[in-house]
């Protein structure tokens, strides 16, 4: 049999589309597991380990990069699936060049002309040692530490492109298959940081080395857990379903069961983000948790799934807050409670500078904790740095070489982390470098937006726990900085891509409409009517298309 639309026997399209679904579920099982080891080697923070979980990641983007989708269309002609006319493909691009452009060699006057300090500096060094003047110069204060951030900052970039059309190979059917890696590695998280809290009595960190990095990584997942529990007792089915009643109840027992475990997991997740006694973690739960009960009272309202009062919209803000102060641990509520942190006794001696690099984990936690009374100093330290390259930055991963010049506290420590993401991404990239990470941000979040405030959304469970994920780790990105964490980072990425997917946006043909004791049996009856012919109309297609649909 040959197909009408190409002209090529219908097994050979059969076979291409075979094949491309295989190279799709490699890409999906490539990404999971390098999400899966980026967590157990405490977030992915050692070289040796990062190279192989980024390897994997570009390997799957090259896997992705081969699903086509019309391959067989005019002369066999390939056609790439992936969309590079969208905004947020165009920004990511103009984001990596810019990151380029700080790590290879300029001439001195392109230099000169971007980053006057930059250009100052190198001169009196080359002054001080002899070296050519006219050589070529990198933006970057620390070109070799600008390529290795980099190159962490590649999969990341590459998970979020594989996520946007992961999303669309599936015409969107499967997206809660696309989160359940993330949900199954953080609630294997939490059992494992709950057991630490009860074997040692010591805050619990899971896989990482730093407990605020764990509670990063839960905090992002926890609302999708959520959402997917609300999805499975919200969505997926009508109470106008031509399945029989024993079928009916058997979906239905298999959707709460699905719904129990999913809450049961969100619930661990939340008890590991207390006994982490991260205060920004379990401050960020609570507000993603208020954004999803809100949204989801808001939403049911809007969709006429149920009929919401007003005056139950607060009510997740008041559960929230009660689930808060009851929830929390003394350890917990005690670092609420202290006005002061004592420093570490090294930073007042001359003793030689000590890194606070994530690799040396038992000394970054407790350096973390001992001067968090002096991140304001940071955060001027910082500033000091954007007002000396404001344009181009200090280049991607190079803070700590540039900021020994001015740093003027602590001075037996050597700050390599703002802990303020926003803050270091101004001042390693530049307002330009910022502008644009900071524009795909306000990307991501209008297209969630988008996708809840659509008339009637068709994935808007999913669009609500990733709008909760989201808000989450940017409100614990003003005081840490998981986006340096390379395992968070992944998963960040990876969630944002499926933000901006379009699969997302899609909005569903059919309401659900619910007979209750107020409610319209008329319009019961229209409504069941008008589904029964739209699934009727739906029906009617050419037989061409049949067989290609047979073939998909």
């Amino acid at each position: 049999m040959v197909s009408a639309s190409s002209g090529l026997p219908s097994e050979l399209i059969a076979l291409h589309f075979a094949f491309r679904n295989t190279l799709r579920w490699a890409a999906f099982v490539l990404v999971g597991l390098s999400q899966l080891s980026a967590a157990c080697f405490s977030g992915g923070v050692s070289p040796a380990e990062w190279v192989w979980i980024g390897a994997a990641v570009s390997l799957a983007a090259v896997l992705a990069c081969f699903c086509t989708e019309t391959p067989f269309a005019a002369g066999l002609r390939r056609q790439p699936s992936l969309d590079t006319t969208s905004i947020e493909t165009v920004l990511l691009g103009a984001i990596f060049s810019w990151l380029l452009l700080q790590w290879i060699p300029l001439p001195p006057q392109v230099v000169a002309f971007l980053s006057p300090e930059r250009w100052r500096t190198a001169l009196a060094a080359r002054l001080a040692v002899g070296e050519n003047l006219h050589g070529f110069l990198a933006l970057s204060v620390a070109p070799a530490a600008t390529l290795f951030r980099l190159l962490c900052v590649l999969p990341s970039m590459a998970a979020f492109l594989i996520a946007r059309e992961a999303a669309r190979w599936w015409n969107g059917r499967d997206l809660w298959l696309l989160a359940a890696p993330l949900i199954l590695i953080a609630f294997s998280e939490s059992i494992l940081g709950m057991a630490q809290w009860a074997l040692t009595s010591n805050p619990a960190h899971g896989t990482y080395g730093n407990r605020d990095h764990f509670a990063g990584l839960l905090e992002m997942i926890l609302p999708l857990a959520v959402g997917w529990a609300i999805s499975l007792q919200t969505c997926g089915h009508s109470p106008f379903s031509p399945a029989g009643g024993s079928e009916r109840w058997q979906g239905n027992t298999w959707r709460t069961l699905g719904a129990v475990v999913l809450l049961i997991a969100a619930a661990c997740m939340m008890r590991a983000l207390i006994l982490s006694v991260s205060r920004m973690g379990f401050l960020d739960s609570l507000v993603a948790l208020t954004l999803v009960g809100t949204g989801l009272l808001a939403i049911l309202r809007k969709l006429q799934i149920w009929p919401v009062p007003l005056w139950l919209l607060p009510v997740p803000v008041v559960a929230v807050l009660a689930l808060g102060m009851f929830t929390s641990t003394a350890e917990l509520l005690l670092r609420f409670t202290e006005i002061a942190e004592l420093r570490a006794p090294a930073a007042q001696t001359s003793a030689p500078a000590k890194s606070l690099a994530v690799s040396d984990r038992p000394a970054a936690e407790r350096v973390a904790d001992e001067f968090s009374g002096d991140r304001l100093d940071m955060w001027r330290g910082a500033l000091v740095l954007v007002h000396a390259y404001p344009i181009t930055g200090v280049g991607l991963g190079a803070y700590q070489h540039a900021f020994a010049r001015y740093q003027n506290f602590l001075p037996g420590f050597s700050i390599d982390f703002v802990h303020n993401d926003y803050l270091q991404i101004l001042a390693e990239l530049g307002w330009v470098g910022a502008l644009l990470a900071y524009g795909l941000a306000g990307v991501i979040g209008f297209r969630l937006i988008s996708a809840l405030v659509c008339p009637h959304p068709e994935h808007w469970p999913f669009a609500l726990g990733l709008a909760g994920g989201l808000l989450a780790i940017a409100l614990h990105s003003i005081v840490d900085f998981n986006l340096y964490i390379p395992g968070n980072a992944l998963a960040i990425a990876w969630l944002a891509g499926l933000a901006v997917s379009p699969a997302l946006r899609s909005a569903t043909k059919r309401k659900y409409y619910k007979a209750g004791p107020g409610s319209n049996q008329e319009e019961s009856n229209q409504a069941r009517s008008r589904l029964e012919l739209d699934e009727a109309s739906g029906a009617l297609v050419p037989a061409v298309r049949n067989q290609r649909a047979d073939i998909f």
